[in-house]
């Protein structure tokens, strides 16, 4: 009876990913507070849709990785549906810098979670999110 308990516990431990979720498709346009546009070098960039009180984040990279952690990362893992591939700092598309690198599939949906932190969280950091390999 122990082993079963074991086994079921470490099955559903390893059962990360979501089973039933609707992915949003990438679009661009504005979404109820945040904006998504095309990139010139590839992708596409989400951001506030209007000026945050606060300025000057996306200039600190500590600022945008803290930023990173403490909301981004948690929005796109929340219900384990979003893979990513990684992260870089080097876009000139968006005021900080900051690539998400993430399975095509996800991207929209990725676009989409973030844009919700940005609206829920304001800032004037940017990020990019480009697709990775399938």
């Amino acid at each position: 009876m122990r082993v079963l308990l074991v086994l079921v516990l470490v099955g559903c431990t390893f059962s990360r990913r979501a089973k039933n979720i609707t992915y949003r498709p990438v679009e661009t346009g504005v979404f109820g507070g945040y904006k998504i546009e095309d990139c010139a070098t590839g992708g596409h960039v989400v951001k506030l849709a209007k000026e945050p009180d606060e300025k000057g984040e996306a200039n600190s990279r500590e600022r945008v990785d803290t930023y990173k952690k403490r909301y981004i990362l948690p929005a796109l893992d929340h219900d384990h549906a979003i893979d990513l591939d990684g992260w870089a700092y080097d876009n000139k598309c968006a005021a900080s810098g900051l690539t998400l690198k993430t399975n095509p599939k996800h991207e929209g949906e990725a676009l989409h979670r973030i844009g919700e932190v940005l609206k829920k969280n304001p800032t004037d950091i940017e990020v990019v999110v480009v697709p990775g390999p399938p």
